[in-house]
């Protein structure tokens, strides 16, 4: 057998892996992505109103407001996991699967390990202020993965955009601007590839 044989043998052998993998996991990835970003991204908005003087609240409720998004989404993964399956078969949908389960592992150890930096540091507004730099470096980590296994270039891209996201933040840290550029990126760089994500399986 030739190399481009070789190639080509290895090519359909992958595109088959792809095509048993089961749809509805790729269409709950996508609806867990537009949720995130959706109800985050309101949520971002929220803390940019407040640091804007838009909106007055007093420092206790601050500190927890963020709890009016994570209580809403936790009612759209119910309603998701009840209308999606959760694992698919085929090889490369259990790798993206799993990437995205350690990106959400990720976020919560991240959150964990800044508030207790701000803790030894003295530094109370250390998690608010660094979190949104996580977050896209981990998103972007998880498209890489995307980008790798599938060879797709709008993952690439979105991997991409997220880093730059992560960068663009770290330059508005500690202004209010930054939760415009994490709003905007939880709505560009997760709604909407999720959304069309969504779309895409729903129609097959």
């Amino acid at each position: 057998m030739t190399d481009s044989e070789q190639s080509l043998s290895d090519d359909v052998a992958f595109l088959r892996a792809m095509a048993e993998g089961d749809m509805s996991g790729a269409a709950r990835a996508g609806a867990i992505l537009v949720a995130i970003g959706l109800i985050f991204g309101l949520v971002a908005v929220q803390y940019w109103a407040i640091d804007s003087g838009f909106l007055t609240v007093s420092p206790p409720v601050s500190t927890w407001l963020w709890l009016d998004g994570l209580i809403p989404f936790l009612v759209c993964m119910a309603i998701i996991s009840a209308k999606f399956r959760a694992n698919a078969p085929g090889a490369a949908s259990r790798a993206l699967a799993a990437t995205w389960k350690g990106v959400g592992t990720a976020f919560i150890v991240a959150d964990v390990a800044l508030y207790v930096a701000s803790r030894e540091l003295g530094i109370p507004l250390l998690v608010k202020w660094i979190f949104p730099l996580v977050v896209f470096v981990l998103i972007g980590g998880a498209w890489g993965v995307a980008f790798a296994v599938r060879r797709r270039t709008a993952f690439g891209l979105l991997a991409g955009g997220n880093f730059l996201a992560a960068v663009l933040s770290g330059m508005a840290i500690g202004r209010p601007q930054e939760w415009l550029v994490l709003a905007a990126g939880l709505i560009f760089l997760v709604a909407i590839p999720g959304a069309v994500m969504l779309v895409a399986r729903s129609r097959r």
